[in-house]
């Protein structure tokens, strides 16, 4: 039931004309684009400072290139022509790549592909289909197949992440109804058929060339139908079919899939978008579309994960825009109505599971709703001071949700300004009733959503749409602002920590990785603490000290709990192996690897951090922090838990929300100590 959020959008300069090149990922987050008009090679990256890509190579053989592919760890490019030539280089940046024939095809050739340890190449000749496995660097024939027909079709070669089998997804002719089919093959990596998908068969049919394997190896991915709807399509090593999940996008086919390396997102390209999809107690939701943030018709003709991040995704589009995003999951929800909610979505659905009376409801919500039209979900915001949540979608609405009963109820609807564009906002925050704020090309603009009246639980059947209204632009100078987030105050009694907590400061986060406290009313910021890198999860601790303000921000992808001290440059890890973190009532909650929950009193370690900031001696103090203190207490909880939320709740009772990620299930903790 988590979420995807992007957490850091990054954008090339604009490189036109691309719509007859050929594309690839190779190291350090290096796009690699061939042009087949002009031959030359050029090497793109989202932290490029110039107006034009750096050429890598520049020769007459490189034109008319059809194909690309970057293997590591040889570090080698292969390049392959359509009259079967094969060419490779080492691309190197500031260094011309110097070009080498390696071997020359009698057939024209439609794809290849190297295995991952350079020693094999598959290819698949156009016209008279053959499929040819040859050894590197001998160009030795181990073996070949005839698929026994004359096609053009595309086809597609995937080896597996072990180098052990290579698939290929091909149309033959049904030897019974002489029907063109597409067809998965498997083989293993002398050449040896293994299995292959069924022919002939009313459960799925496949519809295009799209492939990819499963890092763990054990499934394959394509885009088929099932009984005439849009589905991805999973099959087993045996040519079984293992699982499916449906996809709904208006008017275009999948053109592509892919994993990202942890296995736990699912990428499917269309002609104009990106869709995520991530699985929750085996089912498939999509959680996150990615598309052109000037123009989402544009077409997509590239995405790939990143070769070294799990959570990073290029796309390229044909009228230049390149974008990198990365994504993590959010797993913090927070509290409503003196209850723990969690709220997830699934495309234009929305799951929603209070948590009231320390009561765990079933994993997939306990109350559901639907967005009207094809409004997919961009982002929900759940507040302590409103019993329910507020829903973003593609389109630029704003949906105000409410409980009433067993039921969420939609209460007023907005609408961006025309010249708020979703696709350039970064960020939102829900500070008080009356505001809702977002970061916007890099500035902070604060919306009134009028009043908010408790009362009314009353369903809107035909709601009002109504214009968002523009209070208030808020710039920094030399700042650019990515993301904000709403901050929670502490408190000193627990009462105080059940009641209406609203605020007009918010935290912001800048491109050079400063986090920025910004107060709304006045423009007042003050920049707390400057981190080395990009962290998905940010927060703070203010027990009212003049000493400072505790900022600690969270690496999902690492483990990494990083924490600093304001007016202050240092910063101190805290945990390596942290897999959720949140602030609650002056208090620090933190989840680990291995089932461990830790609960630190803000208070000391805000003590702590003062004292190694008073020690002289750096390589005394060390950069991680001691965990051997008063401050501290702990306690086994279940193995994958990640905090979905902490209240006070209508028992006037601490519930602190677990959910354990890898079961679906949830934990409640309550009542919950505090260290002194």
């Amino acid at each position: 039931m988590r979420n995807l959020e992007i957490v850091r959008r990054q954008k090339a300069p604009h490189f036109p004309d691309l719509t007859h090149s050929a594309v690839c990922l190779c190291e350090d987050s290096h796009l690699l684009i061939c042009d087949k008009k002009t031959g030359i090679l050029s090497c793109v990256t989202t932290d490029m400072k110039e107006d034009h890509a750096q050429v890598l190579c520049d020769q007459e053989a490189l034109k008319d290139v059809v194909q690309m592919q970057y293997v590591r760890p040889s570090g080698l490019l292969y390049l392959a022509k359509g009259d079967g030539s094969l060419m490779q280089l080492r691309p190197e940046k500031g260094i011309k790549a110097k070009l080498v024939d390696i071997w020359k095809c009698d057939k024209q050739m439609q794809a290849f592909s190297v295995s991952p340890d350079s020693k094999f190449v598959v290819f698949i000749t156009r016209l008279e289909r053959r499929m040819i496995l040859l050894s590197l660097p001998e160009m030795k024939c181990i073996a070949h197949d005839d698929f026994g027909s004359i096609d053009s079709s595309p086809v597609s070669i995937k080896w597996r992440k072990d180098g052990a089998y290579f698939s290929l997804n091909v149309s033959i002719t049904s030897p019974e109804t002489k029907v063109e089919q597409r067809i998965i093959k498997i083989y293993d990596k002398t050449g040896n058929h293994h299995s292959s998908t069924a022919l002939d068969t009313p459960d799925y049919a496949i519809m295009d060339e799209s492939l990819a394997w499963k890092p763990s190896g054990r499934l394959l991915a394509t885009y088929g139908k099932i009984n005439g709807a849009e589905a991805v399509i999973f099959f087993e090593m045996d040519g079984q079919k293992h699982s499916h999940f449906f996809v709904d996008h208006v008017n275009e086919d999948i053109l592509d899939v892919c994993w990202n390396s942890t296995s736990d997102i699912v990428a499917a390209r269309y002609q104009t978008c990106v869709e995520l999809w991530t699985r929750s107690k085996n089912v498939w939701e999509l959680k996150k579309i990615l598309n052109n943030v000037e123009n989402d018709h544009e077409n997509v003709i590239f995405s790939s994960w990143d070769l070294d991040l799990s959570y990073k995704m290029h796309v390229l589009f044909d009228n230049g825009v390149y974008i990198t995003d990365d994504v993590s999951y959010s797993y913090n929800s927070g509290f409503s109505g003196g209850s723990a909610i969690r709220v997830s979505w699934n495309g234009n659905k929305i799951y929603c599971t209070p948590f009231r009376d320390s009561e765990a409801q079933p994993p997939y919500g306990f109350s559901q709703a639907t967005v009207p039209g094809t409004e997919h979900i961009v982002h929900v915001e759940v507040s302590s001071f409103w019993d329910g949540f507020l829903c973003i979608t593609y389109t630029g609405h704003l949906i105000l949700y409410r409980h009433s009963g067993t039921d969420i109820i939609p209460v007023k609807r907005f609408v961006l300004p025309r010249d708020v564009y979703i696709h350039l906002v970064g960020g939102w925050a829900w500070p008080n009733r009356s505001t809702i704020c977002c970061t916007h090309s890099g500035s902070i603009l604060v919306f009134s959503i009028g009043t908010l009246d408790d009362g009314d639980n009353e369903a809107v059947v035909m709601m009002k749409e109504s214009e968002l209204e523009l209070k208030d632009v808020i710039r920094m100078d030399g700042e650019n602002l990515l993301r904000i987030q709403t901050l929670q105050k502490a408190s000193s009694t627990m009462n105080e920590a059940s009641s209406s907590a609203e605020s007009n400061e918010i935290l912001a986060e800048a491109d050079d990785n400063f986090i920025i406290l910004v107060n709304l009313k006045t423009h007042e910021n003050e920049k707390l603490v400057k981190f080395s890198r990009v962290f998905a999860h940010y927060g703070h601790l203010d027990m009212g000290s003049n000493a400072g303000i505790v900022v600690f921000a969270h690496c999902p992808w690492s483990g990494e709990l990083i924490l600093g001290l304001s007016r202050h440059d240092e910063v101190h890890e805290l945990y390596s192996d942290c897999t959720s973190a949140v602030a609650f009532n002056g208090n620090l909650l933190v989840t680990r690897r291995g089932g461990v929950l830790d609960i630190w009193n803000g208070k000391g370690l805000l003590d702590i951090l003062l004292e190694k900031r008073n020690v002289k001696d750096k390589d005394a103090s060390g950069d991680c922090m001691d965990k051997s203190n008063r401050y501290l207490i702990s306690r086994q909880i279940a193995t994958g838990s990640e905090i979905v939320s902490c209240c006070v709740n209508n028992m006037s009772q601490v519930s602190l929300v677990l959910e354990v990620i890898n079961k679906g299930t949830f934990e409640i903790i309550c009542p919950l100590d505090f260290p002194n």
